[in-house]
């Protein structure tokens, strides 16, 4: 929201905040991805020559979200789409009822039936938590209250006072942190951490493509055919 994203998908949907946050902004999809109550305070920080902060202390709905006056606030109200004061209402609107709802509801519920596998690897880093870190810069010909570099994700506030958005490089998924996973829940019947990355998790390419032959199978797609098979055998006999 704050700086875009980078590489081919900031290409497709926003390499800038001027871009991404329009969009992102009215749609509830993307949005209810964003942290609840539940993944616990202090992920966004912010370490300045004046300012250390840990976000959220309680409420990150409150204290970053729906924030509208402190810079490190999830949204900016003159990149919403229409009037400035009806889209930041709606913006309101929008958190409060589509996302707050929604992430707080789901909330440490799963299943009866559930198995669950998740990224572990340092190699595949994750951001269980930003830091909005100063930095002395000389001047040079950014705006004097920009959102974005594109070559690097900074933010300049007050004149010349600059931060660059720094992420932990946590082990994870490339999408999820380690930190995020529940570990233990009643209806959780079994859980792997493995070596997988987001996108690829289910990714098995054929050995021999015209008879569909897989080898070497992830341990991720090996542990998911386990609770497929065990789920099957319960189905009553007809």
């Amino acid at each position: 929201m704050k700086t875009g994203e980078r590489g081919v998908t900031g290409m497709i949907i926003g390499d800038s905040a001027e871009k991404l946050m329009p969009v992102l902004a009215q749609s509830p999809g993307p949005l209810q991805l964003l942290p609840g109550r539940a993944y616990g305070p202090g992920w966004l920080k912010i370490e300045g020559s004046t300012t250390r902060l840990s976000l959220p202390v309680d409420d990150p709905y409150k204290e970053i979200y729906l924030n509208k006056t402190a810079w490190w606030r999830l949204c900016e109200q003159d990149l919403l789409l229409g009037d400035t004061e009806k889209a930041w209402s709606e913006f309101e609107t929008r958190i409060n009822e589509d996302v707050i709802k929604f992430i707080e509801k789901l909330s440490g519920k799963y299943h009866p039936q559930t198995w669950l596998f998740y990224g572990a690897s340092v190699d595949n880093p994750s951001d269980a938590f930003l830091t909005w870190k100063e930095r002395s810069v000389l001047r040079s010909p950014l705006p004097a209250r920009g959102y974005h570099v594109p070559s690097s994700p900074t933010y300049r506030y007050d004149g010349d006072i600059t931060f660059e958005l720094l992420s932990s490089g946590s082990p994870g998924d490339g999408t999820v942190p380690v930190n995020a996973v529940r570990m233990h829940a009643a209806r959780i019947r079994g859980i792997l951490g493995t070596d997988v990355d987001h996108e690829g998790a289910y990714a098995a390419d054929p050995v021999d493509r015209a008879r569909s032959v897989y080898s070497d199978l992830s341990d991720a797609l090996l542990f998911t055919v386990r609770p497929v098979v065990k789920i099957v055998q319960q189905v009553p006999a007809p």
